[in-house]
């Protein structure tokens, strides 16, 4: 419910300080992505996902499995990361033959992380299960 200005001042303050570094166990479970800075200027939208995108990082299995459901009457989208590893705060995966995609994770908290993405920007994800 932040304004998106606000948003991007408090993920900077983040990045810079790094206050909870991740580890390797910061990323288990399920993640909903719930912030974005590419749409943080969208009227109505102020950076807040407007659709759900679930994601799975399973680093045991080297995979990310990334769900997205836009419309109601539209079918999921599901989306794969494979090669999926963890090195000093960076996750990085490929889809399908795409060039590698890096998240440097800049804090962890158990319950929300928050990373820049070579692919999507600065991005808030929520732990949901």
């Amino acid at each position: 419910s932040q304004k998106p200005d606000d948003v991007v001042a408090a993920l900077a303050v983040l990045r810079a300080e790094r206050p909870r570094p991740p580890s390797r166990d910061s990323f288990g479970g399920t993640w909903e992505l719930v912030w974005n800075d590419k749409i943080a200027n969208v009227p109505l939208i102020n950076g807040y996902m407007p659709n759900t995108e679930v994601l799975i990082w399973d680093l045991e299995r080297g995979v990310l499995d990334l769900t997205v459901e836009t419309l109601p009457f539209l079918p999921e989208i599901k989306i794969r990361g494979e090669n999926l590893t963890y090195d000093e705060g960076v996750l990085t995966y490929t889809v399908g033959d795409k060039p590698p995609t890096t998240w440097d994770v800049f804090h962890a908290d158990g319950d929300v992380v928050c990373a820049v993405s070579s692919a999507t920007g600065v991005n808030v994800i929520r732990r949901i299960g």
